[in-house]
């Protein structure tokens, strides 16, 4: 598949020690601004927590949606919007919201070669005002690199 191909060369491409990635005309580094560009995520706010130690949270979310599941995959979260989706109470919209967020997350923003998401996450989407407090951009652009290295 020339697409899985061209995400090879990339990470071939890329020297951990400079961050940069080579090409044939010199190097290129990505920035924040190059992810508020291409997603128009945030670049300002609170640094995102750690996924590297990531635990399950004891929210009510979580509880009322994750119970049963020792990770979040995007199975789990199909299977939580689709029991969301039939919460005729008034956390039944935010719940919603919630669940198209980390699967927005696990397919788009912070992917993986395991295909499961890190219970961190959840902690940054309890309201939307928490939601605004972080900054996504930077966020992302860390992941990328973490993920290179």
């Amino acid at each position: 598949m020339k697409s899985n191909y061209d995400i090879v060369r990339l990470i071939k491409d890329y020297d951990t020690k400079t961050r940069k990635f080579k090409f044939n005309d010199g190097h290129s580094e990505m920035i924040s601004q190059d992810v508020v560009e291409i997603f128009g995520l945030p670049n300002r706010g609170k640094k995102l927590p750690s996924t590297t130690t990531s635990i399950r949270p004891d929210s009510h979310f979580v509880k009322k949606y994750f119970t049963g599941y020792k990770k979040i995959t995007k199975t789990s979260i199909d299977k939580c919007l689709n029991f969301a989706l039939e919460d005729e109470t008034k956390e039944g919209p935010m719940d919603v919201t919630r669940l198209i967020i980390l699967q927005l997350f696990m397919t788009n923003l912070f992917c993986n070669s395991g295909c499961t998401l890190a219970w961190t996450y959840t902690t940054t989407i309890d309201t939307l005002e928490e939601i605004g407090k972080y900054n996504w951009a930077q966020g992302v652009l860390d992941y990328m690199y973490f993920g290179l290295e």
